[in-house]
């Protein structure tokens, strides 16, 4: 068995402070890792939201996402970001039709949407539904006036995309979503009561035309309140699950969203969920945590984010660099980490397209909160899970992963104070070859995962010392390559 240790020595910079020490407090992480010890596969919990193709089809980012192998995209509001796609009106332009004659259906924008994103490699989550609307007067979020009508247009799109009706095709989508935070008056202007019937209604007709598919929802905005570090289900969560239980309504999978300023605080929340729906009887319902975003301050983000007057300009502004900046680009690294030991089936995050919550500019360029995922998708690149062990302080998540030549290890640290960080990082274990290449990369505010160090140790060395400079905001991804 050979043995190497690394000692890395991380230090914050600080622009022009006078007296960079006096506003650090110093900190110790001891990270052991054996390379023998392999406790599963890294999960692709990677998913995202809506098409490469955006902004009313100026930007094709389809090779960028490629490259971040998305395994699952989610489609909603896919409006805000092209035009005239997926929302139940844009197919199904008047709701006084038939909807099983072929001709009241408008699927062409949409089979181009989905074709860009099938054309990446993933795979998608089909939200039946509406888009939100942030306008005072309410369009089409509004409870439908014929339930059994609105699931036989449905099942018309499913027909579409997996039977080849229509002039379709056999895309084999598995997983279908009854509308999205029906809890959230932007999303639905009925009662909670009427929403139960309606998701009733539509998923049972579906699962009885199309039972090799998982039909599941509803997005729910807001699926706990936590106090005094304690969760509880909300009232409207807990209706629509025993709605479910007592009428006999499937509910393959159940989706709920979390935006949130701490990652360790979204990471618990999976659990909650999972003994909830078991709670419910639904031990076999899938958890899909398909919304989730970093929101900077979350009692006065959402202000910040989308209030109107004073809260338009420079401070809606600000609040947008700082969710697509570096903190934003170590809380997505963190969660994502995080998850790796939380019952959750699928996680999507808002979004991996370009706008506001983007990944990209509406340039296209990419953020900073891009590089974390792309980071996270060299990690999958040696999908053998690692036994990781540290002693869990503010700020550091690591995980680890090997394949049958290389290792890599992902360091975030999402830090709420400015801090010297030490990393000891020892390695154990079988390490094949004579040489073994070493290659750090850093995500920070000047670098966006860029190879700042790289050298090469030989099988018989047993130590190796380096200081390195990263923020406290910021993800370190080490490379060993034989």
């Amino acid at each position: 068995m050979k043995i190497l240790y690394f000692n890395l020595l991380l230090l914050l910079f600080i622009g022009n402070s006078e007296n960079i020490f006096a506003q650090i407090a110093q900190k110790e992480v001891n990270v052991n890792i054996n390379t023998n010890k392999e406790i599963g596969t890294i999960r692709a919990l990677n998913g995202g939201q809506l098409s490469p193709i955006c902004n009313f089809k100026l930007l094709d980012l389809s090779e960028e996402f490629k490259a971040l192998h998305i395994p699952i995209v989610r489609l909603h509001d896919a409006p805000w970001f092209n035009d005239n796609v997926v929302d139940v009106h844009m197919i199904f332009r008047d709701f006084k039709q038939d909807p099983s004659k072929e001709e009241n259906y408008d699927f062409r924008q949409t089979d181009a949407y989905l074709s860009a994103i099938l054309a990446t490699g993933s795979k998608v989550v089909f939200r039946l539904g509406e888009s939100i609307e942030h306008t005072k007067e309410k369009y089409f979020v509004n409870p439908p006036t014929d339930y059994s009508k609105w699931a036989a247009i449905c099942r018309g799109i499913i027909r579409h995309y997996n039977k080849g009706w229509n002039n379709g095709f056999h895309h084999n989508i598995q997983f279908w979503e009854i509308y999205n935070e029906p809890d959230n008056t932007q999303m639905w202007t009925g009662t909670p009561e009427q929403f139960y019937k309606l998701y009733e209604v539509a998923a049972k007709a579906i699962k009885k035309e199309f039972p090799e598919i998982s039909v599941g929802g509803p997005g729910m905005a807001s699926p706990m309140t936590i106090a005094n570090g304690k969760a509880s289900a909300t009232e409207y969560t807990k209706g629509f699950l025993e709605h479910c239980r007592k009428q006999l309504v499937p509910l393959d999978f159940f989706s709920w969203h979390s935006y949130i300023s701490n990652p360790w605080n979204l990471a618990v929340q999976p659990s909650f969920i999972r003994e909830l729906l078991d709670q419910y009887g639904f031990n076999k319902t899938q958890s899909h945590l398909n919304e989730w975003n970093y929101i900077p301050e979350v009692e006065l983000g959402w202000r910040r984010l989308f209030g109107r007057g004073i809260w338009q300009g420079a401070i809606r502004k600000q609040a947008y660099e700082e969710l697509s900046g570096c903190k934003g680009a170590s809380f997505i690294a963190n969660v994502l980490m995080l998850l790796q030991d939380e019952p959750v089936d699928v996680a999507n995050f808002y979004t991996t397209t370009a706008g506001l919550f983007g990944i990209f500019s509406e340039y296209g360029e990419p953020r900073k909160t891009y590089h974390a995922f792309r980071a996270f998708a060299e990690l999958l690149k040696t999908p053998v899970r690692l036994e990781t062990e540290y002693n869990k302080t503010d700020g550091i998540v690591v995980c680890a992963g090997k394949n049958k030549t290389k290792t890599n290890i992902l360091v975030s640290n999402f830090s709420e104070i400015l801090q010297l960080t030490i990393i000891n990082l020892n390695i154990s274990g079988n390490i094949p070859g004579a040489q073994t290449k070493v290659e750090i990369y850093l995500l920070d505010e000047s670098k966006d995962l860029a190879k700042i160090k790289e050298f090469e140790i030989k099988s018989n060395d047993k130590t190796i010392q380096l200081s390195q400079l990263i923020p406290s905001a910021a993800v370190l991804l080490i490379s060993l390559e034989n």
